[in-house]
């Protein structure tokens, strides 16, 4: 329950720059009087309501809420306790303020005006505007009935009499909730699908370096097969060259050494033999003395020399002849000893190179083979590691995603009891009847027989007379107003059984100056002093000859020297 203990303001309205301070400490019903302008309206209505909420009650501009003689220093303070909790609201213009104390101490400030206003309304008087007009104060200068407020509106005033406002509170704070849930859920799809992106993309780079390395492996294979199929064609003909080379070299070694030099000596010899000869010869046939003795060579002697020379070098010729064969059977035999070591050169020479070959084809195998064992292994299996990290991933993610989507479940489950259609229908339902039997019971105390009936969509059903429907607007003034006062009076008591909005004051503005009739006044003060008893009940009237026998305290204001003063009695 929201107990007001004070109300003080300065340079407010007409005003002046002393504080002027109202005192809600005693309960009773008091009457404000005072002449049109004195202030009343600006002591009573405009202060509490700019107060708490930061706008006059009447259509008033904010900046005429100034005092128009001082024109600055515009204060109101409005005290008031919540259980053992004292709270003071200090609302200021010219210059502007707007400072909220809780046991003295004040509370920290928002950076925006409106969530501090906010605070104000949901935390602390757990009503706003709207709802404070509804059960606080009825009067006819800027009220709107709760007849003639829209639907939200009524379902607003309502739930804060039933102090089921909060469940719109949360149901703001769950739809920012499930909202932040979606975007988590959406990130976390995006992550879990960058995830099996990356898998995908790594498997498919996997199973290419897979065919890649297959197909490497298949044409090392391919390839070791050639190189042992070439060794093979060498190595086949290098067997055949040996063993043509183990022929040649065992002919090689029946060749004899080689007299060819000493045979051309001696034929060079013989030739100069049988030209010396020759010579001799040539000198006895052609000479009869010799020219060494001088004696002379006769016939017989130089036949006898011819021909024991003709012999000599018949033997000569014959031994050259044959020499001849021999040096010629030689070179026949030396060239054949060339040509088969040319020859086993050249088999040596094919063999080495063969060998050669061979040898590089054995170090070019011994490089393939090391190729196909490690070439794309390594890569091949980061990539396997990689795919084995990034699977674990996405199965978290996933975890996480099936997590927030059961929390999402729950949450729009949750948001279903929430709504207005929710757990709030069930409660206003519930109280619905007691309500209307509220409603009655005032309407009934007011002189007033109908029916009065709202539905859980707050439409109102009237009957009269024979059961006839009518509507709130087919009344008279009189009979609308009993009707305002009765939904004024069903709020206060309803929230006061909830101990939700309920507070010690009701102030009503010219009701009694209004359409109410004598029967309706006096109906209306015996609810008033019933609830004087344990209400602040003030009434502004302009009809105080006909009032003031009827209220405990009177509050009067007179304006002095255009500013106004309020003294009580």
């Amino acid at each position: 329950m929201i107990k007001f203990t004070k109300l003080r303001f300065k340079n407010f309205g007409s005003f002046g720059n002393n504080f002027t301070e109202i005192d809600f400490g005693k309960k009773g019903n008091y009457l404000v009087s005072g002449r049109n302008g004195d202030g009343k309206s600006f002591a009573f209505l405009d202060a509490i309501t700019f107060g708490l909420f930061g706008v006059p009650f009447r259509n008033i501009n904010i900046p005429q809420l100034v005092n128009s003689v001082n024109k600055k220093n515009c204060t109101v303070e409005v005290e008031f306790d919540i259980g053992i909790t004292k709270y003071m609201v200090r609302r200021g213009l010219a210059p502007k303020t707007f400072e909220i104390y809780k046991d003295g101490k004040l509370i920290e400030q928002a950076a925006k005006t409106k969530e501090y206003q906010e605070y104000l309304e949901k935390s602390i008087l757990k009503m706003g505007y709207k709802s404070f007009t509804q059960v606080v104060i009825l009067g006819k200068s800027s009220f709107v009935p709760f007849m003639q407020l829209t639907a939200a509106d009524r379902r607003e005033v309502i739930e804060n009499v039933l102090d089921i406002g909060i469940f719109s509170s949360m149901n703001l704070v769950l739809k920012g909730k499930i909202s932040q849930q979606k975007e988590f859920i959406k990130q976390k799809k995006t992550d879990l699908s960058t995830i099996q992106g990356k898998v995908d993309v790594l498997d498919r780079n996997r199973q290419e370096l897979e065919k890649k390395k297959q197909d490497i492996e298949t044409k090392l294979q391919n390839r070791l097969k050639e190189i042992d199929v070439s060794i093979a064609n060498y190595s086949e003909p290098i067997a055949l060259l040996e063993a043509e080379l183990a022929t040649k070299e065992a002919i090689l070694a029946t060749f004899a050494e080689t007299k060819y030099t000493g045979m051309l000596e001696l034929r060079s010899s013989l030739k100069a033999n049988l030209d010396a000869l020759t010579e001799d010869i040539q000198f006895y046939q052609q000479n009869e003395v010799c020219p060494a003795c001088k004696q002379a060579i006769t016939d017989n002697h130089r036949n006898e020399i011819c021909s024991n020379k003709n012999t000599k070098k018949s033997e000569i010729d014959t031994a050259i002849q044959k020499l001849n064969e021999m040096i010629q059977e030689q070179k026949n035999n030396d060239d054949s000893r060339k040509t088969l070591e040319r020859e086993i050169a050249n088999i040596k020479n094919d063999i080495r190179q063969s060998s050669q070959k061979i040898a590089n084809l054995e170090e070019q195998k011994k490089i393939y083979e090391k190729e196909a064992k490690i070439d794309l292994v390594d890569t091949i299996e980061k990539i396997t590691s990689d795919i084995a990290t990034f699977k674990k991933e996405a199965k978290s993610c996933q975890r996480s995603l099936d997590t927030l989507y059961n929390e999402n479940e729950d949450l729009e489950i949750l948001s279903g009891l929430l709504k207005d259609s929710g757990i709030k229908t069930k409660i206003i339902r519930h109280y619905l009847p007691l309500m209307n039997q509220i409603v009655n019971k005032y309407l009934s105390n007011m002189n007033f027989f109908v029916h009065f009936y709202l539905d859980d969509e707050f439409k109102e059903t009237i009957k009269s007379r024979h059961r006839d429907d009518f509507s709130y607007m087919s009344f008279s003034e009189g009979e609308k107003l009993r009707i305002d006062l009765a939904l004024l009076l069903a709020w206060r008591e309803v929230a006061k059984q909830k101990n939700s909005v309920s507070c010690n004051l009701l102030i009503l503005d010219e009701i009694f100056d209004s359409s109410l009739d004598s029967v309706g006044t006096d109906e209306l003060m015996k609810i008033l002093n019933i609830l004087g008893k344990e209400t602040n009940v003030i009434v502004i009237s302009h009809k105080t000859d006909q009032l003031t026998d009827k209220f405990k305290y009177i509050y009067t204001l007179e304006k002095k020297n255009n500013f106004s003063k309020i003294s009580l009695t």
